[in-house]
């Protein structure tokens, strides 16, 4: 448990070395957007009186529009990944998050608030889109990437049947 390197091995997989700082990091990402995305849900009132905002689905919108840059991210943060690499697109989409989450704070009208919360949604949907691909099990060549791609939507229902089999009938 003290070791700071894992090694994981499985027979149609390469042996990679995962840090578990590296997976702790991607994890935290993972969870820590939806959270943010959550917090602002109190004050929701309080902001759109602050904005003037009288029309009940305008407040919603102002709040959960988040969650629309959170589903579309990975359509485009997805295939970056693929192109300029995993971590670089992480770190850069976590900034990304970062500066336009900040900056939803300082809005001075309604319009610039949606807009920040959806981009600053954009950018907290990166661990979604790189998570999978980069969890330990899924360490290979590059060439083997589009594969890797490709099971992270269309293995889940097998892999949740396995499970699910393994847990209830003890398989």
């Amino acid at each position: 448990m003290g070791c700071d390197v894992c090694e994981f091995y499985h027979p149609t997989m390469s042996r990679a070395p995962l840090t578990r700082s590296t997976t702790q990091a991607v994890a935290s990402f993972t969870f820590i957007s939806p959270v943010s995305s959550s917090i602002v849900a109190p004050a929701t009132q309080k902001i759109s009186e602050s904005f003037g905002i009288t029309n009940f689905a305008v407040s919603q919108i102002s709040y959960s529009v988040f969650v629309l840059g959170y589903a579309f991210g990975p359509l485009f943060l997805s295939p970056l990944s693929e192109i300029y690499g995993r971590s670089r697109l992480l770190q850069l989409a976590n900034l990304f998050y970062l500066i336009f989450n900040t900056v939803a704070g300082f809005s001075r009208n309604t319009g610039e608030l949606i807009a920040f919360r959806f981009l600053s949604g954009l950018g907290g949907s990166a661990p979604l889109a790189v998570s999978h691909p980069s969890s330990p099990r899924r360490h290979k060549a590059n060439e083997d990437r589009s594969e890797e791609a490709s099971s992270a939507t269309s293995g889940l229902p097998k892999n949740v049947a396995q499970l699910s089999q393994s847990t209830l009938w003890g398989h």
